[in-house]
């Protein structure tokens, strides 16, 4: 902040508050910014997992696998690709605040909570 010597008090007080009004409406937009990142981050993932296994007995080689993707408040999807002899089937399931919709298998359920306690 440059004051010059020359001017009354009162020029220079007035010098003064405005650029302290500035420095508060800068401050009030570093706010609004912070709050619209806090917002958004909500709906990013944040958590994910993954696991190959074998799903059928007789059919090896680990080629069916679920991956988790998961938002910091727990919400997302399970993606599970279940490999046989005959082909692959996929599924998607939901998960609303660490909970699942749908039933999961024993890979699933063994995968969300891994996810959501961390690894055991």
């Amino acid at each position: 902040m440059k004051i010059s010597n020359k001017g009354n008090i009162a020029d220079i007080i007035e010098k003064i508050l405005s650029q302290y009004n500035g420095w508060q409406m800068k401050q009030q937009e570093i706010d609004q910014f912070i709050g619209f990142t806090k917002e958004s981050m909500k709906y990013t993932l944040r958590q994910e997992g993954f696991v190959r296994y074998d799903s059928f007995q007789g059919v090896g080689g680990k080629q069916s696998f679920s991956l988790l993707l998961l938002t910091p408040e727990y919400n997302g999807i399970m993606i599970s690709s279940l490999h046989d002899r005959v082909g692959t089937k996929m599924y998607a399931k939901e998960i609303a605040h660490g909970e699942p919709i749908n039933d999961l298998s024993q890979e699933e359920q063994q995968l969300l909570a891994q996810v959501l306690n961390g690894p055991q």
